[in-house]
């Protein structure tokens, strides 16, 4: 009995603290609850629902998800309103990006440039800004960008460049499909010439180069789709003796690289033999020319007559 009432007063102490803690709660959740007995709570939903479904619509414009329709027109067209804002900003960010990137791969090619006239043995380290173009081109993207930066930004008189375009591509994985049908149009070869943007001699020569480079690692279906009409047309109109030899020579090993396939081979022998005048007959009389580009030339020009693109001579 004793303990039952000892119980009980301490569960008496325990209530009233409770009520005491508490107490200054009450009468504020009271007069709430008293305020809103008996009045209409429709208006309050609705501009509550308005307000819920402006944030959620923002965040999901903001998170790239699709706008919650709130079933109001003008709530419809303020979200489209945002979300085209929200997708014109993304592409000037990611317009930005690309220009901002085309401009330092054309920085590390010049920087390549510089540095691999530096390198003494193989065993040595290639430079970071080598590794970087690597990486780069680990992308459809980049590796188009790492191409259109070795042609553009490769100078005519820098005796490596040959040389550091042939080594960039060789450690470049290789291109799809896709990215060689961009590349074609983006060059956009023909007997005219190639596109004004690559309209100079050096940025010719580097497309030159660029080809023999890509003719000699694909193989197959993928060289068959590189040589189109319009690009053999391109490098078999640069054999003329009007052209200045740095991009003879260079379409004379293009032509060569490619005539490593045996069906590109019979191609560029078709089309060398319905060419008139032949230009390699005419090429091959540069042979003791004292210039020593011309000489370079008309030796090549000899050797793929004799090895290459046996042609039925004719009177020049």
């Amino acid at each position: 009995m004793i303990v039952s009432v000892w119980l009980l007063i301490l569960l008496r102490r325990e209530v009233f603290h409770l009520f005491k803690v508490s107490g200054a709660r009450i009468p504020y959740l009271w007069g709430a609850l008293a305020g809103r007995m008996g009045s209409c709570m429709c208006k309050e939903k609705t501009s509550t629902g308005r307000e819920v479904g402006r944030v959620v619509t923002q965040q999901n414009v903001i998170g790239g998800h699709d706008s919650i329709d709130t079933g109001h027109p003008t709530h419809q067209v303020t979200n489209r309103t945002q979300h085209s804002s929200v997708v014109s900003s993304v592409s000037s960010l990611q317009s930005g990006y690309s220009r901002s990137l085309r401009r330092n791969v054309n920085v590390l090619v010049e920087e390549t440039l510089n540095l691999i006239r530096t390198l003494i043995d193989n065993e040595q380290e290639p430079p970071q800004a080598m590794i970087q173009l690597h990486k780069i081109a680990e992308t459809e993207e980049g590796w188009m960008d790492v191409a259109k930066s070795l042609i553009l930004s490769i100078p005519l008189d820098d005796p490596l460049g040959p040389a550091v375009i042939t080594l960039l591509l060789d450690e470049c994985p290789l291109p799809a499909k896709e990215a060689i049908a961009e590349l074609r149009e983006t060059l956009c070869l023909s007997k005219s010439g190639p596109n004004k943007l690559f309209s100079e001699c050096s940025s010719q020569r580097n497309i030159c180069v660029l080809l023999g480079c890509l003719a000699e690692k694909l193989a197959g279906p993928n060289s068959l789709a590189l040589l189109t009409h319009e690009v053999l047309e391109y490098l078999v109109t640069n054999l003329s003796v009007h052209n200045p030899p740095v991009i003879i020579l260079h379409s004379l090993v293009a032509l060569e690289k490619f005539a490593q396939t045996s069906e590109n081979k019979a191609t560029i022998t078709r089309a060398l033999q319905m060419s008139n005048p032949r230009p390699l007959e005419k090429l091959e009389t540069w042979w003791h020319n004292d210039d020593f580009l011309r000489r370079e030339v008309g030796f090549c020009s000899q050797w793929c007559l004799d090895n290459l693109c046996k042609v039925d001579s004719i009177p020049i």
